[in-house]
């Protein structure tokens, strides 16, 4: 974990997936300034296979930490997904995690 003395936000992050491994997170910012600042989350979904995980469900959460939001992951084709992210004041760090579940079988 990065630490920051100068008070901004941090922000790791995680993938729990069929295929952790393959699967990746982005989030297009590591640091919030403000802490009224909000962020773009992108998964992309790829199955042990190597193929892109379509119409499968992704959920985002914040481990350790509070006052994040996360808006619904909307699909955007070839398993990738995104979903915007809000800070709130009392956030300062914390790992962000996205769980990819197909319940399709």
């Amino acid at each position: 974990m990065v630490t920051d003395p100068g008070g901004v936000g941090i922000i790791d992050n995680k993938v729990i997936a069929p295929s952790a491994n393959k699967s990746t997170i982005e989030i297009n910012r590591t640091f919030i300034a403000n802490r009224e600042d909000g962020a773009i989350i992108t998964v992309r979904a790829v199955g042990e296979d190597g193929l892109f995980l379509e119409d499968v469900t992704v959920v985002a959460g914040c481990r350790k930490c509070s006052d994040v939001t996360f808006s619904h992951f909307s699909e955007q084709g070839q398993g990738v997904y995104r979903a915007n992210i809000t800070f709130g004041n009392s956030f300062s760090h914390g790992l962000i995690e996205a769980v990819i579940s197909n319940d399709s079988g």
